[in-house]
């Protein structure tokens, strides 16, 4: 019992750092925006994301823009747009290229798409996202990533 509770453990220290300070060269980056920051995706509905080639890292990039939204669901591309209020983050219908997915990025790209749907809020937090559904329970988890 003891083992599986310092595993635990371990494992939420490791899923804490991962939206930590985050160091390019030993420079400490600043606390990253919600527009144009290239978001890596960590986890969706609390499942860590694992990109096995030839998959996408799944991502979104928010543009100020137009407030249009694109990346990838860890399969196939996607474009659209999204609605940022006080209140809150809702995305629209997305486009998306029609690539076959084989296993088991069909069943990434159909959780990133049930989780980017369900999207009604966000917490911003340093260089972690957290997209947040109606009942504010985080469907996925993102990480702000520079380029060095």
């Amino acid at each position: 019992m003891q083992s599986s509770g310092c595993l635990w453990l371990l494992a939420m220290i490791w899923s804490l750092s991962a939206c930590s300070i985050l160091l390019v060269g030993d420079i400490a980056q600043p606390s990253a925006t919600l527009l144009e920051t290239y978001w890596r995706v960590l986890e969706i509905d609390g499942k860590p994301v694992k990109v096995i080639p030839p998959g996408r890292e799944p991502h979104l990039i928010l543009k100020a823009e137009g407030q249009r939204v694109q990346g990838a669901t860890g399969c196939n591309r996607f474009s659209g747009s999204f609605q940022k209020t006080d209140a809150g983050l809702r995305f629209q219908p997305l486009a998306a290229t029609q690539m076959a997915c084989p296993p088991p990025a069909d069943a990434l790209e159909q959780s990133f798409l049930q989780a980017i749907a369900a999207v009604r809020g966000y917490r911003l937090a340093g260089n972690c996202l957290e997209l947040l559904d109606e009942q504010g329970n985080t469907r996925m988890r993102l990480e702000a990533q520079y380029l060095p």
